[in-house]
């Protein structure tokens, strides 16, 4: 800012210096004169505004870059973590999976799991998360599912969350199954 408003006031200087030695009539000498101050005092209001403004960015990219730092452990574990699942989603080649929370030959033997899984997620039901499925070519047996249409990771999360808040009949794992094409 300092160059600015030097650049400016040598400016301003020579601008007057040139009006006054100029042969032109007083009027357009005093004007001269008043235009190169104008130009002074704009410029340097400027000059000052613009070094505030940069000042304010440099404040703010430091607090943003302090915050980001603060910020890489879970940035770094959410790194490896989704770039993981990524991966594994990746090796699927596009292949939807559900997860088998209990078969039964009647759709009433599956209700009471069912319901739970209804109760303790009241929007699986209505997006189709848990269904109970008619049985499939070769099987006797329906099939509650939770979750259909999923890539592998969330498939994984689905059956995790379903065995750990014993969704499954005692003693039943949930199985992740690909979705028949």
């Amino acid at each position: 800012m300092l160059w600015t408003a030097l650049g400016l006031l040598v400016a301003t200087i020579v601008s007057i210096e040139e009006a006054l030695t100029s042969e032109k009539p007083h009027r357009i000498k005093t004007l001269v004169v008043l235009l190169a101050i104008a130009g002074l005092a704009v410029g340097t209001v400027s000059a000052i505004s613009e070094n505030k403004d940069k000042e304010s960015a440099q404040k703010t990219v430091k607090e943003l870059t302090d915050k980001l730092d603060s910020q890489k452990p879970l940035l770094d574990l959410i790194n490896i973590t989704v770039g993981d699942l990524g991966m594994l989603n990746r090796l699927s080649r596009g292949q939807k999976y559900y997860v088998r929370i209990a078969a039964g030959h009647t759709e009433e033997e599956l209700a009471p799991y069912f319901k739970r899984i209804s109760n303790n997620f009241p929007g699986a039901e209505p997006n189709n998360l848990v269904a109970i499925r008619g049985p499939r070519p070769g099987s006797a047996n329906f099939e509650l599912v939770f979750g259909q249409h999923l890539d592998p990771a969330a498939a994984e999360v689905f059956s995790r969350l379903a065995t750990t808040n014993g969704f499954t009949p005692a003693g039943q794992p949930a199985a992740i199954f690909r979705e028949s094409d």
